[in-house]
């Protein structure tokens, strides 16, 4: 499947799943506040038949006007003109509420217009469970009133809607199970994409030689006797040359495949520091010498020793080393700094190639991962180098870091513990 037809697809499914999500929450909202409404005219209904119940007890003609204000969401005020008996309020109060299908806890209060004071309260719980008294609001009033406060009335409203939030809850474990699956085909195109390039990579890498030992061989068969010591000698080198290319590939893959399994032996010794990059220093500065460049080692660190694999050590900064020659664009410059800082020696590694963009300075130690560089890449590799050095670092139990500027170069900073003997 095309990059255009993937994107395209996750995309819609994006706009879809933003679609039904918006949907949802439009509709839940229309029910809370339906059931709201429905809960208000009900709950105002039933307020004024426990007014018109009072009066009746008390033989006192029903109000003309509306004795009922809601003063917040969740709390009303109900005017009288009489005094008001607990008992009596309570009963009629539960009778009316349970009349018009609300099983909610409630609290009430009676108020007392000639102490001005809330001279009664108590609360009503359909679970039978200890209720938090609330605060009613202090209102000053010329008249008797009761309060009733239902400090669960959001949760109430809610738990009628149960269907509805159960649904809800399904539809986005369905999203959550779609959004999983976008993830995953993502990441199995991108593992397509690194699989394909390392095939086309590899395919190229061992082709060049393969074709070189080839016509090599040719020319070594269909020799005679007039063909000089030195042309045989040329070719059969050259076979060589290729093989040894060949080979180093090889081992690139087995080494990379031994150190994903964690099976990679590490024959860890203690060494100076300056013993082990003197060796490194000569093969450099021959390879920075023919490919027309300058190389530079800057060693602030003698006597420094550390505990390290020689052969894979080396593989490290070699790798380094035929980045930064690969990817400049004239004459390579490279230097290495290292540095004892005391409780680590610090390894610098800079040039002054084409650099990385900072997109993918975090996926350089990556396997298979290799920057781009548009429809064509200009440089052999695997993609695994890098990969390699991490790993053997951490197999140090050191540290590696990268920072550059696109055009300016780039700098690997190693940090390995340092041994100092007693």
């Amino acid at each position: 499947m095309r990059t255009r037809s993937i994107r395209l697809i996750t995309s819609l499914g994006a706009l879809s799943v933003a679609g039904v999500l918006l949907i949802q929450f439009l509709w839940i909202r229309q029910a809370y506040i339906a059931e709201s409404r429905t809960f208000d005219h009900n709950l105002h209904l039933a307020l004024r038949n426990v007014v018109e119940s009072l009066c009746q007890t008390d033989g006192l003609d029903v109000p003309a006007y509306n004795p009922i204000e809601q003063i917040s969401a969740n709390y009303y005020i109900v005017r009288t003109s009489q005094v008001l008996q607990p008992q009596t309020l309570e009963y009629f109060l539960t009778a009316e509420l349970n009349k018009r299908n609300i099983f909610t806890d409630f609290e009430y209060g009676i108020y007392d217009c000639q102490s001005q004071l809330m001279v009664y309260g108590n609360q009503v719980s359909e679970n039978k469970g200890k209720l938090v008294k609330a605060s009613f609001p202090s209102l000053k009033e010329d008249q008797y009133y009761f309060g009733v406060l239902f400090p669960s009335r959001q949760g109430y409203l809610l738990g009628r809607m149960d269907f509805l939030v159960y649904s809800s809850g399904g539809l986005l474990l369905v999203i959550g199970f779609f959004a999983y699956a976008m993830v995953v085909m993502a990441r199995q195109k991108r593992l397509s994409e690194i699989q394909r390039d390392f095939i086309n990579n590899m395919t190229h890498e061992f082709k060049t030689p393969l074709s070189t030992i080839k016509l090599s061989a040719e020319v070594i068969r269909s020799a005679n006797e007039k063909d000089s010591k030195e042309r045989l000698h040329k070719y059969a080198s050259l076979i060589e040359k290729e093989a040894d290319r060949l080979q180093s590939h090889v081992e690139e893959v087995l080494q990379i495949a031994l150190v994903e399994k964690n099976k990679l032996q590490l024959h860890m010794q203690l060494q100076s520091v300056a013993d082990l990059l003197e060796e490194f220093d000569q093969t450099a500065r021959e390879k920075v010498q023919v490919a027309g460049g300058k190389w530079q080692l800057e060693c602030h660190c003698h006597g420094s020793k550390i505990k390290t694999d020689t052969l894979h050590f080396q593989n490290v900064l070699g790798n380094l080393l035929d980045n930064s020659i690969k990817y400049s664009e004239g004459a390579p410059v490279i230097s290495l700094d290292i540095t004892d800082t005391g409780h680590e020696v610090l390894l610098t590694f800079k040039d002054e190639g084409r650099g990385i963009p900072a997109q993918s300075l975090k996926h350089v130690f990556k396997k298979f991962y290799r920057v781009p560089s548009g429809d064509v890449q200009d440089v052999s590799g695997f993609g695994l180098g890098l990969f390699y050095v991490k790993q053997i670092v951490k197999a140090h139990n050191g540290d590696i870091t990268v920072s550059s500027t696109p055009g300016r170069g780039t700098a690997f900073r190693i940090k390995i513990p340092a041994v100092h003997e007693k």
